[in-house]
């Protein structure tokens, strides 16, 4: 018991680390070094460090989300009849336990992906996205504002293509959660 509790420990600071790990990112590479496509570089290099930057706090938190479904799942019936039959602790944890508690992860990162989305385009649209060559809808939607007042459409098609792209996500992240949930099977 003392063992898990330590791995638990450490999987959950690391866990931690990794969430604050994008923003020293953010700050070293985009501040000091100057590397953040700001500064007008249009390399595919240059789009990694953005994409990092949103994608390890997100990692971090399924895998928070993970560890937590786990621990749940340990305590659940179905762990304790595997145990009972004498299944080996890996049989237990990769046929039973990860299967369940990897659902919650699945509905969770359609989720993510939507938030992602929206976080490209606020990025781009405050102009600290991917650099103007690149598409981006936030880019199209900055540079379109001067225009609103006589071309509506040059606003309203992008901004709409983030809002259907951003509420497809959420659908499929629910549809998801229904398929995917056993309680609501019935």
């Amino acid at each position: 018991m003392a063992q898990r509790v330590q791995t638990d420990w450490v999987l959950f600071f690391t866990i931690l680390g990794l969430v604050g790990f994008g923003l020293l990112m953010l700050y070293f590479f985009a501040f000091r070094l100057r590397l953040f496509p700001v500064g007008g570089y249009g390399t595919l290099s240059h789009l990694v460090l953005p994409a990092l930057t949103v994608a390890l706090p997100w990692a971090a938190w399924y895998g928070i989300v993970l560890r937590s479904n786990m621990l749940d799942s340990i305590a659940q019936d179905y762990a304790r009849t595997a145990a009972a039959k004498g299944l080996s602790r890996w049989t237990i944890a990769w046929r039973h336990l990860l299967p369940n508690a990897l659902a919650p992860v699945w509905v969770s990162a359609t989720f993510g992906v939507a938030g992602a989305i929206l976080t490209e385009s606020g990025l781009s649209f405050l102009g600290f996205g991917v650099p103007p060559p690149a598409a981006s809808w936030g880019e199209v939607l900055k540079q379109s504002q001067t225009y609103i007042t006589y071309a509506w459409w040059l606003v309203t098609f992008p901004g709409a293509a983030i809002f259907i792209t951003v509420t497809a996500f959420n659908l499929v992240g629910e549809g998801l959660r229904d398929a995917m949930d056993p309680r609501l099977r019935q």
